[in-house]
């Protein structure tokens, strides 16, 4: 039976953005036509670190950016949301090129919680031409000596807390994406490869996004697949990124949902993806 740990909505200091139209705060100050949720309904959230919250209260939040502006003034003396310069794991730095953000200090948390203050770094995210395997291949192919992780949820704490990295680290989205498709049964391989990324991270943790101050109203839009990249299931594994003058708006590594018969149908369906972002 796999242990739960249960939150209360009374721990959590901040507003949690959950990435859905529905949306986790800490107080009902920040609610109105707020609803009693009865026990027997059994509303509960699940948590990026695999904890568990359960729903008590259901309203709409209209009032959030006020209250958020009172909190910030009331416990940093903040009066304008223009003055921050770290929130929320990210950290915001201004010159005459535009304004960084990135997530030093979250990464180099991560880090230090690994014990990889004294590692070397690494130059790239991942070796060259490696491929990731699930255990059912390995004994089709009789490549048995890769076993299983011993700690399965240390391994999803990891991809966890790297998938919030991806907010201001694209050069690991691939990575990341890679290494998700493995929470369900990791193996030792994973793992390391997991921790070379952070290797690469430890590098240079102040790497981020510029958001540009140039004026260029263009917008140019990349895009790329690897064909029957995966090694599991060949299929291919598209991206792109889409940019405004000099300052990046979208990105994505994704591994698609059907098999192409050919290179060129995996490139027009990098094409569409792109495409369907950028409309």
């Amino acid at each position: 039976m796999t242990h739960i740990n249960v939150i209360k909505l009374t721990d959590l200091p901040w507003i949690i953005d959950s990435g859905a139209i529905n949306h986790m705060v800490y107080t009902l100050d920040v609610l109105h036509n707020v609803q009693i949720v009865r026990p027997n309904q059994n509303r509960k959230v699940h948590l990026p670190n695999r904890g568990v919250t359960f729903v008590t209260h259901m309203g709409s939040n209209l009032r959030l950016i006020e209250h958020t502006k009172a909190i910030l003034h009331k416990a940093f003396k903040i009066k304008d949301l223009g003055e921050l310069k770290f929130f929320w794991g990210m950290e915001f730095s201004r010159s005459v090129k535009g304004i960084l953000m990135n997530q030093m200090k979250y990464a180099l948390k991560i880090i230090s919680d690994l014990g990889l203050g004294n590692a070397k770094p690494a130059w790239t995210p991942l070796e060259a031409n490696i491929k990731l395997t699930i255990q059912e291949l390995d004994c089709l192919t009789g490549e048995l000596d890769d076993e299983l992780s011993k700690d399965k949820e240390q391994y999803q704490r990891l991809i966890g807390k790297m998938l919030y990295l991806t907010m201001t680290r694209l050069d690991i989205f691939y990575s990341i994406q890679t290494f998700s498709q493995f929470l369900h049964q990791p193996k030792r391989s994973h793992w390391e490869v997991a921790v070379r990324v952070m290797k690469y991270i430890k590098r240079e943790p102040g790497l981020g996004i510029l958001l540009s101050s140039k004026r260029v109203n263009k917008l140019n839009v990349y895009c790329d697949a690897d064909w029957a990249a995966c090694p599991n299931t060949r299929r291919l594994v598209s991206g792109f990124l889409a940019k405004h003058g000099e300052t990046l708006l979208s990105w994505k590594s994704k591994k698609q949902n059907v098999v192409s018969r050919s290179s060129a149908k995996a490139e027009y369906k990098s094409m569409t993806n792109a495409i369907s972002e950028l409309v």
